[in-house]
């Protein structure tokens, strides 16, 4: 049987390592040369972290035992393209990720010096320093130089306090102070250097890549890989990727590697597995996001949620995401998911084509017991003037059973109209029968499954041409562009909620339903649960059970909609956000004013739609910026913030200056990053050319751009385009091609500005001055109405100077920030938005007014220099501002925004304000959990494991007992900021062992799986104890070694956590 340690081996190890440990203080350097490509050093400083991280593995995870064994991999005086330490691996090897120069050298070598400490003999220690170079003819320009200590000796485990960091990095928008391609490469070098210089701290990413997952899921976009923007795009529909600049590695506006969504590569499909959510492409239904995210996360357990999902969640579920840390790494762009609130109709492009059906509810929501109210649509696309009728559609009640008695007699629809008549029949209504103008039933497949209720729709007319005599029916000066298909509630001038319809006497718009089917409130309130999501599903033709796909599955012929009976709408389904008024089929939508504004303003003859515009935003040569509702999707994502306490950072420059909903392109000249489309032409052959190259902007309309402004794809042989808010991306005479493609070929399709097309106005992504007053809707004094939070715009020759609550970020990061920087676009909070007309134009609109909020400067980490160009002391650079506003929840609720308005990328160095961006934010989480502040937000606890000890020896143990104590300090064991934590919150545990060196765990009370920062369930949590006696039998813990891990929850909040391990050896 082996022995312990005795006491004085025990001390004088301990005394070794204080001597090591000293020494190492004296050594860890990183050093960080930053050139003019900010490129290459992020990729160097990735590579180089990466290397340490290999060499660190190759010890623990025991491939050699002692640490002197690092010793071979040092490189010596020479240069080395092998960018990792893998064996046998090339330059060109995946995880060494080189590439070569124009002569056929390679772009980067790396040099690993592996060192013993001075006056240190040890096996167990060495110093090892990589250093990463680029060839630049016959030199070596050195581009990064980390170094570390790596030792096994002891090899103790340190408690960890774990913060979760959602990162927004959507794959298809543009980044706007770094390319999208390198977002997650620098923010991933800089959290491996926090971590690296605070050992006791982790830092838990959360990626959130996806905007949202796309309708047409045969949406498949072009993107170049290999070969370069100026070689032929021969598609519409295209995400830019490598540029021409072959000065730079990595060169990319879109990298197709980043993208998981399906694309085509260079002519091939990608194998992608959801189709992406984009301008074009826009946002499936709530409910339809949920199931395929769902469906996703059972073959991908990790999956994270999209940016719309956990917009949704910061408002609707918040305790979801109390406290969350989120990284806007879009800097001055804002992302937004590209949302509608109504559904696409159903199409048949080979049976029927040209025709279109669709059901809407009356209403969004309905009480419980109210009768449901459903319209039924059918109509064509302007292209096609037949057929007339369509013989039969099929209405499906998904998932419930109308027959309330199972006698055939479907109760539960109460009764279902019709309104006939066509150019020589007046129009009427006219109560339809069974079966003679429809039937329903119950509807199950082959197997015995039950679907739902189906209701067929016989001989739906696709046209109702005006009837002369009776002036009714729909005069072709009414058409709704182009298209015989009104679904809002139209309104008379003294009933805003009327449903003017075909049956209405008059030359005026109509809604343009053909049925109304009416379901039975309380047959429905009978249907358990009585609070429920109703789905409503529309097909062409007759469907049996076995016809009717799964609800994941898709197809174009089915238009699925919902409505919720005494259920909260979620936010994102509560207003329309994007598409014409007019398409917004339900009248509590209307009622409450939840409709697009900012579309158009050309709505003579429909009531109660007030307020509307042709745009919103600041305009260039009378065309305003945006065609959707840009206040409605910042007041969510601030209310998102509030609800959840949650703080929010958008690394730094004009905050929420530009917006985008996916497939942007183009750039801005203050920021060279993104400015790629301008200085790497692109084919034209997308914008109708003739193959040569052009200058592209769609961002923004003044840079001297050749393709400028919003597109729309239109075809070059006939007046089709694709109409977007109606789910229309391609004709139907392609539709075989789409199926295929999911693409159309260019230059027959291009890419159209609106305004050629006959809409007023050209669209771009520019909020300007308008988006920081938007974005935060408050004020340090909110009473008076001229005055609002925003950004100023400066050269180069402004400083800000780094305050005592700034430097407390270098004590609690081990970091030293510069004492002065420069900072073009410091701050306030009491801007006059009046006097510099910056005040956007639902400012002191009530439906936006009532939820102005209070604004303070809650910390300020960088404070603009008084002397320059007359500041005061109300402008700051870098600071942690709290809002505490009313929501449309009704309550009034506190978030905090950490602001950076430093120098832009270019100038202060992709990599500094990477690492800076992170560190603030994580400081201004720390600062606002100050007891004194009644809005406080909760700090997370230290726990540490008191028993056993490494050093215990455990022989022939009957049973185990694990003890810890907890404390409410930071990660380094100091206060948390510059106040003393009182009245914690309360702490669940979870207590987790491992048999096989941490790859798998088990909970200790029923050896359930789990792992490691899975929060414990009600079965698993341990509560107002801290310690647990585990039985250990001989025949369930033999002899070998364990690691028990103690995890400290904040009992009410999801986010963040505490754990300690320790590795013991048992003994039989």
């Amino acid at each position: 049987m082996k022995k312990g340690f005795t006491l004085i081996e025990v001390v004088i190890g301990l005394l070794v390592l204080g001597i090591i440990f000293a020494i190492m203080a004296n050594y860890i350097a990183m050093t960080f040369n930053y050139t003019s490509s900010n490129q290459d050093i992020a990729f160097a400083n990735v590579k180089a972290n990466q290397l340490i991280e290999e060499l660190k593995s190759y010890i623990r995870k025991g491939e050699e035992k002692r640490a002197e064994y690092l010793d071979n991999f040092d490189d010596g005086t020479g240069y080395n393209p092998v960018l990792t330490t893998i064996k046998n691996a090339t330059p060109d090897h995946i995880m060494s990720g080189n590439s070569k120069l124009g002569d056929g050298s390679w772009r980067f070598y790396r040099r690993i010096t592996v060192k013993r400490l001075p006056n240190v003999e040890s096996r167990d220690v060495r110093y090892v320093i990589v250093e990463i170079f680029k060839k630049a003819g016959s030199d070596y320009r050195r581009l990064a130089n980390i170094s570390t200590i790596i030792s096994t000796m002891g090899s103790p485990d340190i408690p960890q306090q774990v913060y979760d960091v959602y990162l927004i990095a959507i794959e298809n928008v543009p980044g706007w102070w770094v390319n999208t391609t390198n977002l997650r490469m620098m923010i991933d070098s800089a959290i491996s250097e926090m971590e690296s210089r605070n050992p006791n701290l982790t830092i838990r990413t959360h990626w959130i890549t996806r905007l949202s997952y796309g309708r047409d899921e045969y949406y498949r976009p072009y993107i170049n890989k290999d070969n370069t923007v100026a070689s032929s795009i021969p598609w519409a529909y295209l995400y830019p990727g490598l540029l021409n600049n072959s000065l730079q590695a990595n060169s990319y506006y879109y990298d197709a590697n980043f993208i998981k969504g399906k694309l085509n590569i260079d002519g091939s499909p990608n194998d992608g597995t959801y189709a992406l959510a984009d301008q074009f492409n826009h946002s499936m239904r709530y409910p339809d996001e949920s199931l395929r995210y769902n469906y996703e996360k059972q073959s991908n357990p990790n999956l994270e949620p999209s940016w719309r999902m956990l917009m949704e969640d910061l408002f609707s579920d918040p305790d979801k995401y109390k406290n969350s840390i989120i990284i806007n790494l879009h800097g001055e762009l804002m992302p937004f998911p590209p949302l509608r609130n109504y559904s696409d109709p159903a199409k048949d492009p080979t049976n029927y084509p040209g025709v279109r059906v669709v059901t809407h509810s009356e209403k969004l929501k309905y009480n419980v017991g109210e009768d449901v109210k459903l319209r039924v649509y059918a109509y064509l696309m302007p292209e096609y003037s037949s057929p007339d009728i369509v013989n039969y559609i099929t209405v499906l009640v998904r998932g419930v059973n109308l027959d309330g008695n199972n006698d055939g007699i479907i109760e539960g629809i109460k009764h279902i109209e019709f309104i006939q008549g066509d150019a020589t029949t007046q129009y009427t209504r006219v109560t339809a029968g069974s079966p003679s103008h429809y039937e329903a039933r119950v509807l199950y497949d082959d197997n015995g499954n039950f679907i739902g209720t189906k209701i067929l729709l016989k001989n739906t007319p696709t046209k109702c041409p005006y009837h002369s005599s009776s002036r009714t029916g729909l005069s072709s000066s009414y058409k709704l562009y182009g298209l015989e298909y009104i679904p809002c509630p139209v309104g008379t001038s003294s009933d805003y909620s009327a449903w003017q319809d075909l049956t209405t006497s008059g030359d005026s718009p109509k809604n343009t339903a053909r049925w109304i089917i009416t379901l039975d409130g309380g047959t429905l309130n009978s249907i358990s649960p009585s609070n429920k999501v109703l789905t409503i599903e529309t097909y062409i033709g007759d469907r049996d059970g076995n016809s009717i796909p799964a609800p994941v599955q898709y197809t174009t012929n089915r238009s699925r909609t919902f409505t919720w009976i005494g259920l909260e709408l979620p936010i994102t389904e509560k207003f329309q956000f994007m598409g014409d008024p007019r398409y917004c089929p339900y009248l509590d939508v209307k009622a409450n004013s939840g409709y697009n504004r900012w579309f158009t303003n050309n709505l003579s003859g429909y009531y109660g739609f007030t307020g509307c515009n042709n745009g919103w935003g600041m305009s260039y040569s009378y065309n305003p910026p945006f065609d959707s509702d840009i206040p409605r999707y910042f007041q969510i994502f601030r209310d998102g913030i509030l609800k959840s306490r949650s703080i929010f950072n958008s690394v730094t420059g004009f905050s929420f200056y530009y917006v985008g909903f996916g497939q942007e392109m183009g750039g801005d000249t203050a920021n060279p990053y993104i400015n790629n489309l301008l200085d790497n032409p692109i084919s034209n052959l997308p914008w109708g050319g003739s193959g040569s190259t052009n200058k592209v902007d769609e961002i923004i309309p003044d840079d001297g751009a050749d393709y400028s402004y919003c597109r729309l794809i239109k075809d070059k042989n006939s007046n089709w385009y694709s109409r977007i808010w109606l789910g229309e991306l391609y004709p139907d005479s392609h539709y075989n091609y789409w199926i295929t493609n999911g693409n159309l070929s260019a230059p027959i399709f291009y890419r159209e500005r609106y305004f050629s097309l006959g809409y007023p106005y050209n669209r771009f992504k520019r909020t300007r001055e308008y988006g920081p007053p938007t974005a935060l809707n408050g004020s340090s004094s909110p009473s008076n109405s001229n005055l609002g939070f925003n950004h100023e715009h400066r050269n180069s020759d402004n400083m800000a100077s780094l305050t005592d609550e700034g430097r407390k970020i270098n004590e609690a990061f081990n970091i030293v920030l510069p004492e002065s920087m420069n900072a073009r676009r410091p701050f306030a909070l009491d801007v006059n938005l009046q006097t510099k007309g910056w005040m956007p134009p639902q400012w002191n609109d009530t439906s936006f007014s009532a939820y102005r909020g209070t604004l303070s400067f809650y910390r300020v980490y960088y404070r603009m220099n008084t002397g320059d160009n007359n500041f005061n002391s109300r402008y700051n650079a870098s600071a942690l501002i709290k809002l505490t506003a009313p929501t449309l929840a009704g309550d009034t609720k506190t978030g905090y925004f950490l602001i950076n308005g430093l120098s832009p990328a270019g100038e202060a160095g992709v990599a500094f304000i990477a690492r800076y961006a992170v560190v603030s934010t994580i400081m201004g989480f720390l600062d606002a959990g100050n007891p004194s502040n009644p809005d406080r937000i909760e700090q997370v606890p230290y726990v540490t494991i008191t028993s056993p000890t490494e050093i215990d020896e455990i022989d022939n143990p009957q049973s185990i007992t694990i003890q810890w104590t907890i404390e409410w300090k930071r990660w380094d064991g100091k206060p948390y900021s510059d106040y003393t934590y009182t009245d914690p919150p309360p702490v669940v545990y979870a207590v987790k062992y491992s048999t096989d060196g941490g790859k798998t765990w088990r909970y200790v009370q029923d050896d359930q799986p789990t792992f490691p920062g899975e929060r414990p369930d009600d079965t698993h949590k341990i509560e107002d104890a801290t310690s647990y006696l585990l039985n250990t039998p001989v025949d369930k813990f033999p002899i070998g070694t364990y690691i028990f891990m103690v995890e400290a929850y904040r009992r009410d909040i999801g986010n963040h956590y505490a754990f300690h391990q320790r590795r013991v050896f048992i003994r039989r």
